[in-house]
């Protein structure tokens, strides 16, 4: 596996304030390698079989971070993954939204973003293309 990066896709209909969404970002970089890769190889997994080149990888890291405008565009980009067969790690938190000027609602497990790769930048740029960076 040559070129790897990551990209993490953030939704921005939200209404996360600036420190919110880099604290959102922060998981969804980190989380994959805690949960999934562990830097440490599972037999018979595929998204294991770069394991070695994500060590190298860690040491000059490659991140983009994407807004996307709501879930449905997310879900797009997650299929697209699934479809290509590139590694993403969906990161869910609980959100509190204003639904009146004096409440507050708080909404459990609410997928904020995806973390796609580390992977090859080739593939990854096949999913989301040109989107703008965040």
């Amino acid at each position: 596996m040559a070129n790897l990066i990551q990209r993490v896709l953030v939704r921005t209909d939200l209404g996360m304030s600036t420190g919110l969404l880099a604290a959102q970002v922060a998981h969804l970089h980190a989380r994959p390698f805690i949960v999934t890769y562990r830097l440490a190889p599972s037999p018979g997994s595929a998204q294991f079989d770069h394991v070695g080149d994500v060590k190298a990888w860690m040491a000059t890291p490659y991140l983009f971070v994407h807004g996307v405008p709501n879930i449905e565009v997310l879900n797009y980009f997650a299929t697209e993954c699934d479809n290509q067969n590139v590694f993403r790690y969906d990161w869910h938190d609980t959100v509190y939204l204003d639904i009146s000027p004096t409440q507050t609602k708080a909404f459990e497990s609410v997928l904020i973003g995806i973390a796609i790769g580390p992977d090859d930048s080739d593939a990854i740029k096949t999913i989301v293309g040109d989107l703008p960076l965040l």
